[in-house]
């Protein structure tokens, strides 16, 4: 696969990472919703490995950034759940 393929799948979840930056006040507690988007776009354009790229990658963005506390990688059994199941359904 070209490396291409992965920068465009990193692009999309810098992009839906910024996305959900803007629209998080309106977005209550759902933060994957701008996530999956860009995991379909890599596999639609990319294949099947830079989308298991983009599912890591939005998952370690959605623990990092966006659940509580932020910028930590410090997280609850239940944001684990939550996680789990985002990355469930991103494979």
């Amino acid at each position: 696969m070209k490396l291409s393929a992965y920068l465009w799948s990193f692009g999309a979840v810098v992009l839906a990472c910024l996305a959900t930056f803007l629209i998080q006040p309106w977005m209550g507690p759902s933060v994957s919703l701008m996530f999956f988007p860009a995991v379909v776009i890599a596999a639609v354009y990319g294949g099947y490995g830079p989308a298991m790229f983009a599912t890591v990658m939005s998952t370690f963005a959605l623990a990092f950034f966006f659940v509580p506390p932020r910028y930590s990688l410090d997280i609850g059994a239940d944001d684990w759940i939550r996680l789990a199941a985002f990355a469930g359904v991103a494979v």
